[in-house]
């Protein structure tokens, strides 16, 4: 898989085609194409290149971003999803890292003209560049900004706006637990970006600002053995404990990891928040690492689109593959290699489709990653939606960052 298939699938299907047999796409997604070329830095660093400044030419002057466009006409999707722009720091930081050319953050690119969404939650239409220009890395330092300009005064926490990563969640209209982790992680990577370009105050700003989301999450989002995922717009908690539905959702727990993997008085949580990770969401039985447990069926409160998935499909406490890599990150991150190659064979195709009663079981391609596996009991370990998913470019990105060498 990682000696061919998963950049080919990462390149062919998602950034060539933009389509698959699942879902015939074609537009490019802002947090999509960037995550992809994540996985090329190391094979095709000019395409990583060319991505993060097209990406940075669909952002308005506020900061936020389009949330996909078609390039043949310029039209668009504006909206209030709170991480598809934080996602140009998190791999501008990565490429200039990995790759040390600085000159990309002088590059020069225009802002969009600003629309006014007239009260829309999310807004369709053509949106051209105007004439003012920034440099990408104020690009991406606007990005990290706006988001910081979204903290809850209450609990200190980003607001979720219409979904985080998961879009799925259209309706929470609180705050994001993961998105904290993120941002924090976004913060530590691009304080060393700034540092480079000698802007002492910004390398300062992420350094405080990351401390202090790290003293909310503890303080509001810790529940008895792991990490919840996020709060309702009514106060009410999404992944508590106490939850007869969603008691624990996957990123939580691998975010906190790797955002917070350099604080020692937190090993402890971060310990147990993978130990109940792997209790509630690793089925060794069925090969499934699922994004949640249990999964929306009645829910006290509606989070959002992710319910009208039956319960164990998709989202809704299937296996989502995209966060299981993100799981074997963290058990990586943690140390944990064993369990970390672990979950990559849970998630591997090949061990899906090793004998007829598995092939008989899965039931799709045994050399492609499915974006997810069902854990419904109708349908236990049949794959679904292969080819168009993020979850190849993770997957090699993360064998190449911890197997690799």
């Amino acid at each position: 898989m990682a000696n061919g298939w998963l950049l080919y699938q990462t390149i062919v299907c998602r950034l060539f085609a933009k389509s698959g047999f699942y879902q015939s796409g074609g537009a490019v997604g802002f947090r999509d194409q960037l995550q992809d070329t994540l996985a090329l830095i190391s094979s095709w660093p000019e395409k990583t290149r060319s991505q993060l400044i097209l990406n940075a030419s669909k952002q308005f002057e506020k900061g936020d971003v389009l949330h996909w466009w078609h390039e043949h006409n310029g039209a668009g999707i504006r909206t209030y999803f709170s991480d598809d722009y934080l996602w140009l720091p998190y791999v501008l930081s990565e490429y200039v890292e990995r790759t040390k050319d600085y000159s990309i953050l002088e590059v020069k690119t225009k802002y969009l003209e600003d629309k006014d969404m007239n009260g829309k939650r999310e807004y369709y239409d053509v949106f051209n560049s105007i004439e003012k220009e920034d440099t990408v890395y104020e690009h991406a330092k606007k990005t990290i900004l706006y988001g910081l300009s979204r903290v809850n005064e209450d609990n200190g926490l980003l607001d979720i706006g219409d979904g985080d990563w998961n879009d799925g969640f259209s309706n929470i209209r609180g705050q994001s637990v993961w998105l904290t982790f993120f941002m924090m992680n976004v913060l530590e990577r691009f304080a060393k970006v700034a540092n480079y370009v000698k802007d002492y105050e910004m390398e300062r700003t992420c350094e405080k600002k990351r401390h202090i989301l790290k003293h909310s999450v503890l303080e509001n989002a810790w529940d008895k053995d792991h990490f919840v995922r996020a709060y309702f717009e009514n106060g009410d908690v999404l992944g508590a404990y106490s939850n007869e539905e969603c008691k624990i959702d996957l990123i939580s727990q691998a975010w906190a990891v790797i955002a917070m993997k350099d604080y020692p008085d937190v090993k402890e949580e971060l310990k147990m928040s993978l130990e109940s990770a792997d209790k509630y969401l690793v089925d060794r039985e069925n090969m499934i690492v699922k994004l949640l447990y249990p999964a929306f069926d009645k829910p006290k409160n509606n989070p959002g689109y992710i319910k009208a998935y039956v319960p164990g499909i998709r989202e809704n406490g299937g296996q989502y593959t995209h966060a299981s890599t993100w799981l074997a990150k963290a058990y990586f991150e943690m140390g944990e290699k064993e369990k970390a190659i672990e979950v990559l064979k849970l998630i591997n195709p090949i061990y899906h489709s090793d004998s007829k009663e598995h092939t008989d079981t899965y039931m799709v391609e045994p050399f492609v990653v499915a974006a997810d596996v069902y854990s419904n009991p109708d349908h236990v370990g049949r794959g679904g939606w292969t080819w168009y998913t993020g979850s190849a470019g993770w997957m090699y990105k993360i064998i190449e960052d911890y197997l690799g060498s």
